[in-house]
């Protein structure tokens, strides 16, 4: 995709998930450029550049590059989910979308307001919507900036809701209350969400996105959802037939008996215990290349593996890494508490949520490496925290062609192989309701097969009693009187 922005010459909005990777392609490019002998140009507007105002600077760079004949902007996807698109949208120089990676299209949270709800009144109007039991928040005229959000002790927890408020895109931000007041009820607790999709590029002269799997990304099952067949995708499968070698490919996991989760790692033992023993192990492979993890991970591991290359968990995109022939990625990303939203107004279920971001986020990552490489003939060797993020992994390179020689091996040296974990509340839930019924009826059901444990319980002791005879029987006990006479019968 980037290359065929120089081939075909135009203007291009080029919108990628992280600063650095944005800077990576404008190099990229400019040094292809270079390379052609052609004149483009390159600007690139983010956060990280220590200026403010990025949309006012994306606003102005736009103004400046229509009047360029080739021109390419790179901006973050935060900014194309969030900016006005206008300026590129509604003008006789006609712009190009161009979209790097899947972007994450949802966001969503809850919060409880019995106190701050006349303060959302003040600040937010509410209108309804075409969703059954959603409303629509927009801002009102005089309501305060984000940074004045951000640096109140009491609403700071607001400031993702905010955000999202103020969006230009996606529809800004549902929640499921009509009147702020129903937020000061008694155990009421406010859910939001906030989706955007490829809808929102209508209006450029083309729109091409560059990503793996995004049917199963919660931008795609979203598009899905809601545009409702206003979109036509043309696929087009890229690198196919490319790949001139076949690596050998090991992926080493350290139990099977549990899966990660970031509260069982982050709180006390023995979660910690297990980190451990990972990191234990990982110290005695001088060859790791790169590794990363969830915080709570990489916090535990920081110090210790010298010399591995520290990165951020979301590698999607880049080919900085591609010199490595090893990675461990000890991560875990599962539904939330704060994706009920989503899951009650989109139908999203706990595993298509996995699916799009634990299981992504491990494909993007462990793809950075030297198996990239079409030409790559090596071994590569992978770490994951469980057996089944291993079987995932195996899975995908079969399918898609990477490599079939794949061998999934357990590491019983670390000592964890076997060991198990008391499952979460939620944990618990979500095996409940698998079965069918609520949470409540499911927790009924169970009382109730606990009450007749408890009855099988005593009739088996009752009925040894009777065998040794000391069952007594029915009404009240005789009493029994010592150191004294019973008076005789008259």
């Amino acid at each position: 995709m980037l290359r065929l922005m120089l081939d075909q010459p135009g203007r291009y909005l080029l919108a990628a998930p992280r600063t650095d990777l944005l800077d990576e392609h404008a190099d990229f490019l400019g040094n292809e450029a270079r390379a052609r002998g052609m004149t483009v140009r390159i600007e690139v507007v983010h956060a990280d550049q220590g200026l403010p105002g990025v949309p006012r600077r994306i606003a102005d760079a736009c103004q400046s590059l229509s009047q360029e004949a080739h021109a390419i902007l790179f901006v973050t996807h935060e900014a194309l989910r969030s900016i006005d698109l206008s300026p590129f949208t509604e003008t006789e120089a006609p712009w190009h979308a161009r979209v790097d990676e899947v972007p994450d299209a949802l966001a969503s949270g809850t919060f409880k307001a019995p106190a701050s709800a006349q303060y959302l009144e003040q600040v937010y109007d509410l209108a309804s919507t075409d969703t059954e039991g959603w409303w629509r928040a927009t801002l009102k005229p005089d309501a305060p900036a984000p940074s004045a959000l951000m640096a109140d002790t009491h609403l700071r927890d607001l400031v993702a809701f905010d955000k999202r408020a103020r969006a230009h895109q996606g529809g800004g931000v549902l929640v499921n209350v009509g009147d702020w007041r129903d937020a000061t009820l008694k155990g009421r607790t406010v859910q939001w969400y906030s989706a955007w999709t490829p809808a929102a590029l209508d209006g450029f002269a083309s729109v091409e996105m560059a990503g793996a799997n995004f049917w199963k990304s919660l931008c795609g099952l979203a598009s899905q959802r809601l545009d409702a067949g206003q979109i036509e995708y043309v696929e087009e499968r890229l690198g196919a037939g490319q790949r001139q070698a076949h690596p050998a490919v090991v992926l080493r996991y350290f139990t099977h008996a549990h899966t990660g989760s970031t509260a069982w790692w982050a709180h006390g033992s023995p979660g910690k215990q297990h980190l451990n023993s990972v990191l234990r192990h990982l110290l005695t492979m001088g060859d790791l290349g790169y590794y990363s993890g969830n915080e709570c991970v990489t916090s535990y591991f920081e110090g210790w593996l010298r010399d591995a290359e520290a990165v951020r968990p979301k590698q999607a995109g880049t080919n900085g890494l591609i010199r490595h022939t090893s990675c461990a990625f000890i991560y875990s990303n599962k539904a939330q508490t704060a994706d009920e939203p989503i899951r009650a107004a989109l139908g999203f279920t706990a595993d298509e949520i996995k699916r799009a971001r634990e299981t992504e986020d491990m494909i993007q990552f462990v793809m950075r490496g030297a198996v990239r490489d079409p030409a790559f003939t090596g071994t590569y060797t992978v770490y994951l925290y469980d057996r089944a993020q291993a079987d995932v992994m195996g899975d995908y390179l079969r399918e898609n062609g990477v490599t079939d020689d794949v061998r999934i091996e357990g590491i019983e040296e670390a000592g964890i192989l076997d060991a198990e974990r008391p499952a979460s509340r939620r944990e618990k839930k979500a095996a409940l309701e698998a079965e069918g019924g609520s949470f409540a009826e499911c927790k009924e059901a169970k009382r109730a097969a606990e009450a007749e444990r408890g009855r099988r319980r005593r009739a088996e002791e009752k009925a040894a009693r009777a065998a040794n005879g000391t069952l007594r029987k029915r009404g009240r006990p005789m009493k029994t009187l010592s150191g004294c006479a019973l008076p005789s019968t008259p």
